[in-house]
């Protein structure tokens, strides 16, 4: 009676029993995606902490990329700012520059935070939210995900 070599730790094997190398992907601020496994960094909003998970490829069931805009408070804070803008123009006062801030804040808001979200097969969604710039990472994460996942089959 044989018995079939145990994998190495981290990998697989393959049905001539000759291990799978783990070869990377992807690496940047959600993760690394390799053949083997997501290493993704959770994030449920801008301001918390990122939270480290370790999934087994064969675990993970789907990857996506979502916006998450504010358009209606945006708007709102956009028209609300210039007009303080313009009032604190006209006016010769500070209060143009105090209206600075809330402006950048309704440019952020309309232009959308990119949210990666991996679904293993436990049913449970990860997500993973960042800031607006860094759209084409998550587009690179999520593509790579994508591609591993149709690898496998």
């Amino acid at each position: 009676m044989t018995t079939s070599p145990s994998p190495p730790p981290g990998g697989e094997v393959t049905d001539s029993g000759s291990p799978v190398r783990e070869t990377t992907t992807a690496v940047n601020r959600f993760g690394r995606v390799t053949n083997l496994a997501v290493h993704y960094n959770m994030k449920k909003s801008l301001f918390a902490g990122v939270r480290r998970e370790d999934l087994i490829m064969r675990h993970v069931v789907a990857a996506r990329l979502e916006t998450s805009r504010h358009a209606v408070v945006g708007s709102l804070l956009l028209i609300t700012s210039v007009i303080w803008l313009l009032g604190g123009l006209a006016a010769g006062s500070g209060a143009a520059i105090l209206a600075i801030l809330p402006l950048a804040l309704s440019v952020l808001l309309v232009w959308g935070s990119p949210r990666v979200a991996v679904t293993a097969a436990d049913g449970v969604v990860r997500p993973s939210v960042s800031w607006p710039w860094t759209r084409a990472e998550a587009e690179e994460f999520v593509s790579a995900v994508s591609q591993e996942l149709l690898a496998r089959g």
